[in-house]
């Protein structure tokens, strides 16, 4: 299967990419899953890191955290093949919303357009408008295994309940932007959100019964762990800011396995 949707890449159809666009069905808006996954971070167009981490899956189910386009050399190529894999393994594949996937917000960089156009020409704006509607079918977070809360950036410093945090842009935006800090909780460098203290996660995870947060979004050379081990961040994109690793997450049985390829 894998080998037949590289093969597909070296031409990527315009027609059949639409029509992933277009059939791709919208994730639930709040997902709880009792399962074993494999979960992937930032990949910003990095069509290589992406292989190398789908290669290392066995009975998984796939969680991506985000961040599919933009800086990357293979965008449209990533897009392609997550779309693709998304169609033969159905519910055994989740893809959550990034901050790049917010388009309310204005990003820089923000090159997925100009990616397109290369690729497709004048037909690069349909599909641009295409994939702005994927953006808006996907989750902005998952519960794991009872356990584990599953997002893009962070979680509101404002400390809500799970069951909030979907009725309230504020929240939303945090959900995608904030990150963990050692220090107090202070408003961003990103000149969005907010960097959020040990103090609120350990607030937030009391709050929701959970135990360790696990999120993207911030280049960290593969995996950091932050707040004694209760947030755990994971990049996969390989080349950006320095990053040297790949990383991704396998839980089994509960059980993490710190990946760095």
């Amino acid at each position: 299967m894998i080998e037949k949707i590289i093969e597909e890449i070296k031409s990527i159809n315009a027609y059949e990419f639409e029509k992933l666009l277009d059939e791709f069905e919208k994730e639930e808006e709040k997902l709880e899953i009792k399962d074993n996954v494999l979960i992937i971070g930032d990949l910003h167009g990095d069509l290589d890191s992406l292989l190398k981490i789908v290669d290392i899956r066995e009975n998984e189910k796939i969680i991506f955290l985000g961040d599919y386009g933009d800086r990357g050399y293979y965008q449209v190529e990533v897009y392609y093949f997550i779309l693709r894999l998304k169609e033969k393994l159905k519910e055994d594949l989740i893809l959550l919303k990034g901050n790049h996937e917010y388009p309310q917000i204005p990003l820089i960089p923000h090159d997925l357009p100009r990616a397109l156009l290369s690729k497709f020409g004048n037909r690069a704006y349909k599909i641009y408008e295409k994939i702005k509607n994927f953006w808006n079918k996907l989750s902005y977070f998952i519960i794991l295994n009872e356990k584990y809360f599953l997002v893009h950036g962070g979680i509101p410093v404002e400390v809500p309940k799970i069951d909030e945090m979907l009725k309230n842009e504020n929240f939303i935006i945090q959900l995608l932007w904030n990150d963990p800090t050692e220090e107090e909780t202070m408003p961003s460098f990103r000149g969005i959100g907010y960097l959020f203290s040990e103090k609120v996660t350990r607030g937030f995870l009391e709050k929701n019964n959970l135990e360790m947060i696990i999120r993207a979004h911030e280049p960290c050379n593969g995996i950091k762990e932050s707040h004694n081990g209760k947030v755990l961040t994971v990049f996969s994109m390989k080349g950006i800011y320095g990053n040297e690793k790949i990383g991704a997450i396998k839980i089994r049985k509960n059980k993490i396995e710190k990946i760095l390829i």
